[in-house]
């Protein structure tokens, strides 16, 4: 029952493409378990507040959910990139590799699905290799004052 729930959450909420059907996909990564997850489809998630905005989109491809994501926040470097990793229940784990400032940086990101809407993950940071990763994931703590909502995708192919 728990495994339908997780499939019927993640098609609805955050998997969603109108009339696009979704199977399930066992994945494997270095940094992660294994989970499921739909696979082949596209969501888009947007934050815009004042002179604040914040893009995600992202696609199943194969073995990872991949995309690009964009800050653009007031008084603050504007920075976008491309993104990849894996959901785990309700939350997706990024690794962000993205340019400020005409420097390329890798950090890890993490988005939990509240709702139909995606609040980022905040919490202690440590460098391994030259990634900025989050010291411990269950620390996390989520921004419900940033909320990404679910919009329609522009056509592209990620």
């Amino acid at each position: 029952m728990a495994s339908k729930y997780y499939f019927l959450l993640g098609f609805i909420l955050l998997f969603s493409c109108k009339g696009r059907n979704a199977e399930t996909v066992p994945i494997k990564d270095s940094h992660y378990n294994t989970v499921e997850r739909p696979s082949k489809t596209m969501s888009c998630f947007e934050y815009h507040k004042n002179k604040d905005t914040i893009s995600l989109h992202i696609a199943n491809k194969e073995d990872s959910i991949l995309g690009e994501l964009y800050y653009n926040l007031y008084e603050k470097d504007k920075n976008s990139g491309t993104v990849r990793g894996i959901m785990m229940g309700t939350t997706l784990y990024l690794d962000y590799t993205f340019y400020s400032e005409g420097k390329q940086s890798v950090r890890q990101v993490a988005f939990k699905l509240k709702g139909g809407y995606l609040v980022e993950g905040y919490g202690d940071m440590m460098m391994k290799n030259g990634v900025s990763y989050f010291k411990d994931t269950a620390a996390l703590h989520f921004n419900d004052s940033l909320q990404l909502k679910e919009v329609e995708c522009p056509q592209v192919n990620l």
